[in-house]
Order: structure tokens, then C-alpha cells, then sequence
């Protein structure tokens, strides 16, 4: 399947577009996806298909879970986007939810942020009240593996964040509780992922000497994706549009 571009867009609850996928997992439930043409006003540019991805942090088990909403996004370029549903939802407390109980004997708790690979073919979600790390399959939406974060210094842990390297070789995880930046080393390609705690930087001793900075900031090599890590500070926008070889992306306070 062709790699569609995406538009990213992040305002707390995390809005992202992959491509379109033909299969469902079990925890995925395909909307009515039938709507309206765009109107020649709202019509979508040509050859930029997407589909955006949206966090919902609310549980959707008891104490537990979360979902993401998928939209077409041709949809909304339509008059009335205000009126368009999703055409999947995946509950992050059915298979999700299963696979971090086998591999860490806890459940996920409040999806905060998700990333894709530079091939947009994973999406990376972070739990950031448990501290998980999820990795899906993009096009069909399963889960593919669950990653715990350590517990710090200060007795807790967090997955703020977790950011793809460009070259796909690891995933940098802001462990924003447990003042530490954690690696998975990744193989996007074979599906491989491992927590490779021998590289976590522990940001705790460098956390006093500074203690009235309020985020940590990570930066992914050179190409200009970075991510803040806030912790008293208002949330931020990013947004960013590849296509046809070229990239933007800009950042700012949400008021």
C-alpha cells in the first residue's frame, strides 16, 4: 500500500493522520464511514489523502483504557466537518490492555500521545498515567507490543511522550515523573522492540542542580522534530505536513 502524506497536529489530546487501513483488529470498531462529498469550498487538496488519529484519555473500563478515534480525512474538508464520525475506533482496554497485562502485569492508563515512524507504518502511543509504551501495526491497528517504563529516583514512573528516531533504530521515551529518558530499540521493519535500559539517561541529579526549570526537551537528531516535555507549562501545538519530499513543522504555547 502507498504511504499517504499526514498532517499532524497535537493540542493535549493528540491528533495525527496515517494511511487508510483495509483491516480491522479485534478492539477496532469501524464506523459509517459513508459521508458527504466535500463541497467545492471544503474540497481536500489533490493527492494528500489522510486520516487523523485522536487520543481520548478517557477510560473506557474502569480505571483503565482510553480510545482513538480514526476520521477520514477528505471528510473534513466537507461544509459541516462538525458532523463527521470517525470510521474506527480502537478500545485501548480490550487487546491493548491485554497485551501490557501479560508483559508488565499492569494495565494502561490514559493514552496521552501518539507518534508515527518515519514510514508511517507504526503509531507509538504513550500512556502517561501508567507509563506504557504501546506500539500498532498502522494499518490494521493491532497491537504489536507493550513497554513498561522504569520507576525513578522519586518513586514513580510516566510516558509522557515517546518519539521514533528518524532511521527507525530506537524509540527516546520522556519518562517525565521518573526523571528519565529511556530508549526502545526498534525494527520497524521486523517488528522488533526492546527496552534497553542500559541506555536510560537519569535526569534526577541534573533535575536539582536546575531545579526551577520546568521541561524537559528532547530533540531527535537534526531534522527538526522535537518535543517538550511540559510540566508546568501550557500545553503545545505542533504541526507538521510532509509531502512529495519536503517538511514543515512549527511549535508553539497553546493558549
Amino acid at each position: 500500500m502507498n504511504v499517504l502524506s499526514r498532517h499532524l497536529v497535537t493540542i493535549a489530546l493528540l491528533f495525527i493522520p496515517v494511511a487508510s487501513a483495509s483491516r480491522f483488529s479485534a478492539d477496532v470498531v469501524p464506523a459509517d464511514s459513508r459521508q458527504d462529498a466535500p463541497t467545492a469550498q471544503g474540497a481536500a487538496p489533490a493527492n494528500h489523502g489522510f486520516e487523523v488519529w485522536i487520543a481520548d484519555q478517557s477510560d473506557t473500563r474502569p480505571g483503565f483504557g482510553g480510545q482513538i478515534l480514526v476520521y477520514e480525512g477528505a471528510h473534513l474538508y466537507r461544509a459541516h466537518a462538525d458532523t463527521i464520525q470517525p470510521i474506527a475506533r480502537l478500545d485501548l482496554g480490550g487487546a491493548v490492555a491485554d497485551l501490557c497485562v501479560a508483559a508488565t502485569g499492569r494495565r494502561p492508563v490514559r493514552p496521552h500521545m501518539i507518534l508515527f515512524n518515519t514510514e508511517h507504518s507504526h503509531a507509538v502511543v504513550s500512556f502517561v498515567a501508567s507509563g506504557h509504551v504501546v506500539v500498532l501495526n498502522a494499518d490494521t491497528r493491532a497491537p504489536l507490543v507493550c513497554i513498561e517504563t522504569t520507576v525513578g529516583s522519586t518513586g514513580t514512573r510516566q510516558a509522557h511522550a515517546a518519539f521514533p528516531a528518524p532511521d527507525g533504530s530506537y524509540i527516546l521515551v520522556a519518562n517525565q515523573n521518573g526523571k528519565r529518558l529511556e530508549r526502545i530499540d526498534a525494527d520497524f521493519a521486523a517488528n522488533r522492540f526492546v527496552h534497553n535500559p542500559a541506555a536510560t539517561l537519569d535526569l534526577a541529579p541534573a533535575r536539582r542542580r536546575a531545579a526551577s526549570r520546568a521541561s524537559i526537551l528532547i530533540c531527535v537528531r537534526s531534522i527538526g522534530r522535537s518535543a517538550r516535555s511540559s510540566m508546568r507549562r501550557a500545553p503545545m501545538v505542533s504541526s507538521r505536513f510532509e509531502a512529495a519530499g519536503s517538511s514543515w513543522s512549527t511549535q508553539e504555547p497553546h493558549r
